[in-house]
């Protein structure tokens, strides 16, 4: 990933082993009708922060740490 890539839309999530989910299970998020996923890449003067940021209705609800993530499904 690169900081061109900020606010590329994501159609799903898969966070790796351990982070969320049930009986070990890795947890996923999608996007749907309701809320939308995409990815917030900017640069800080001496390093790039990457996050997966989730919205409804274009207001941000939650970020998870993009170190988390095992999988990103891009949307098209």
């Amino acid at each position: 990933m690169n900081v061109s890539m900020n606010g590329k839309l994501i159609a799903e999530i898969h966070f790796s082993s351990g982070v969320g989910g049930y009986s070990g299970n890795p947890e996923r998020i999608r996007s749907d009708g309701v809320q939308q996923l995409y990815l917030s890449a900017t640069y800080h003067g001496d390093h790039d922060e990457f996050w997966i940021v989730r919205a409804i209705d274009g207001v941000e609800q939650a970020r998870y740490a993009s170190r988390h993530v095992d999988h990103i499904e891009w949307q098209f």
